[in-house]
């Protein structure tokens, strides 16, 4: 039945961060790449990028964005 059908047509906004992340996530990588690329692209510390690759990476797969 269509009621049951998920809808799936969203937007999603990204600031330049997660448009930076979201590029690398069309090649093959892991989370460890993606923490060196934004430490290579932005002033910022290891913590602070390793926790923002890791809330990004949850926050699609929580919506079906990302398989594992």
């Amino acid at each position: 039945p269509a009621g049951d059908v998920l809808n799936r047509n969203m937007m999603i906004t990204l600031n330049d961060t997660g448009k930076f992340l979201w590029e690398r996530l069309q090649e093959e990588t892991n989370v460890q790449t993606l923490v060196d690329a934004l430490l290579a692209e932005y002033d910022v510390d290891r913590p602070r990028a390793e926790q923002s690759v890791e809330a990004f990476v949850e926050k699609l797969k929580n919506n079906g964005l990302l398989c594992e």
